[in-house]
């Protein structure tokens, strides 16, 4: 196996220099001319290509970017050349769309960094002029700062040991160790933003000796900040994600108001709670919209009838979206947010008893609330149960999880995650039924405003069809899904989980 990109972090572009001045001095070196570009590196907003250990770079060239996907050491995966960087799914045809698009998937790829770079390439040849190792000294800067001095090794395959030879030989020269370094990270760094980092993930621990409405309004105010962090990228409609995210925080909100409502003051709970089931309304039929567009994109395209059909979606969907940024621009939903802010910085307390019980006692009380009612209705459901009661135990489901997800921390980390494991698998279930029901109603209400043409008509019809089915299916993995999360083992853990004896 071929060796990975080492690098030297050096102090200055001179000492770079003098590194390669003294290279020379011992093996043959070329030296290419000096190069100047401007590379931008993607990710999308929640650094999806971070976690899957990738960069993404681009370098403009005439009115096209030339892209290298790379791992973070500067290893190169793939290239490819596109007149502009967005969805993966808009990117030519090739190895970068088909590595990017399970990763970044209906995230928009977003420029993090640009930086200006002088580049000086070099090569260590052999009596015949035949290239042995690759050397790149890198200078960079973003946003009138510097981005560091990279001194870049890269191995050619069939040459390991021309390539540790030279490794050992800069290690001398330079006094410094190697290592394989992130360009894209260090880029981001100069100017001060921590690549990877996703905005709206939860990651809030809890002390569960701690009073319940400190530890509610801790969680909240976290909740808060994933609420405006979506803001702007759901205002410019930059991907579908930003609303998506926003919602959750929102009913995530909505849950902790409803469930620990006993800990907050009973004007104020009743005032957020309506507030929010508002915001929760304004941004529903956009969500769903989105949901069926995306939905429809993985389709068949070439189906008759599909493209028509794809156009009624993005009209209706631009008019949903008309409302909701409407309200999300109003006095009504400032207000919302800034008084919420100002409650939740206030540090009011609340007059009842579960106020001042330890968050450990209150959730604990709420889980075992939440688990007895979920197992009682979904034990009364029969094969035939209408979609009304179905729907009742996925709603009740989800209050559990917010439980085990927002406060599960004062819990033992073991049993917690098998029981959110389980618990998310009945949720796929229910809510694929859900989701066929929503589709379904809305499939009824476009067939109103389709164009007077058989192709789209007839693709509507087998849509509501496949959809229906899709529901079935559904439908009768329920009971199965449903007997094993009811089951012994399930059981054992809701016993561990409040350290309980089995």
């Amino acid at each position: 196996m071929t060796p990975a990109s080492v690098a030297f972090l050096l102090e200055s572009p001179a000492r770079g220099r003098a590194a390669l001045d003294q290279l020379g001095e011992s093996l043959r070196l070329h030296r290419d001319d000096r190069e100047r570009r401007k590379v931008t590196w993607f990710d999308t907003f929640d650094g999806r290509l971070r976690r899957a250990d990738l960069t993404l770079g681009g370098v403009p060239n005439g009115r096209a970017v030339e892209l290298e996907l790379a791992s973070p050491s500067g290893e190169s995966l793939s290239r490819s050349r596109a007149r502009e960087v967005g969805f993966a799914w808009d990117l030519p045809a090739g190895r970068v769309r088909d590595e990017l698009a399970p990763v970044a998937k209906m995230r928009r790829l977003l420029p993090l960094v640009t930086v200006d770079e002088e580049l000086t390439r070099a090569r260590v040849l052999d009596a015949e002029d035949k290239t042995l190792v690759r050397l790149a000294l890198i200078e960079g800067r973003a946003g009138g700062r510097s981005c560091g001095t990279v001194l870049r090794v890269d191995p050619l395959r069939g040459y390991d040991r021309e390539h540790l030879a030279v490794v050992a030989a800069l290690e001398r020269i330079t006094a410094c160790k190697p290592e394989p370094l992130d360009l894209a990270a260090l880029a981001c760094a100069g100017v001060g933003i921590v690549p990877g980092r996703d905005p709206s993930r939860f990651d809030v621990v809890l002390d569960p000796s701690a009073r319940a409405d400190a530890a509610a309004h801790t969680v909240l105010k976290h909740l808060l900040g994933t609420i405006r962090a979506n803001e702007e990228g759901l205002l410019a409609d930059t991907d579908t994600e930003f609303l998506h995210d926003l919602r959750v925080a929102v009913r995530r909100t909505r849950s902790v108001l409803g469930e620990l409502k006993d800990v907050f003051p009973a004007r104020e709970h009743r005032r957020f709670a309506e507030g929010f089931a508002w915001l929760g309304r304004q941004t529903g039929p956009s969500r769903d919209l989105d949901v069926f567009q995306l939905k429809l994109r993985g389709g068949e395209s070439a189906e008759p009838g599909h493209a028509e059909i794809l156009a009624l979606v993005e009209r209706r969907r631009r008019r949903e979206r008309s409302a909701m940024v409407r309200s999300l621009r109003s006095k009504r939903y400032a207000k919302l947010l800034a008084d919420w802010e100002a409650f939740l910085d206030s540090g009011r307390t609340g007059d009842g008893e579960a106020a001042g019980q330890t968050i450990r006692e209150v959730v604990e009380a709420r889980v075992r609330a939440a688990h007895r009612k979920l197992v009682k209705r979904g034990r009364a459901l029969g094969p035939d149960a209408p979609a009304a009661k179905l729907h009742r135990v996925r709603i009740q489901g989800k209050k559990l999880r917010y439980l085990l997800d927002l406060f599960g921390s004062v819990f033992p980390a073991g049993p917690r995650k098998e029981l959110v494991r389980e618990l998310k698998r009945l949720q796929d279930v229910l809510g694929d039924m859900n989701d066929m029901q929503v589709q379904e109603s809305m499939l009824a209400s476009l067939a109103v405003d389709a164009p007077a043409e058989p192709a789209a008509v007839f693709a509507l019809g087998r849509m509501a069809e496949r959809t229906r089915e899709r529901a079935e299916r559904a439908r009768r993995r329920f009971p199965k899904r449903f007997l094993r999360f009811d089951g012994k083992k399930n059981r054992a853990h809701f016993a561990e989980l409040f350290g309980a004896e089995r």
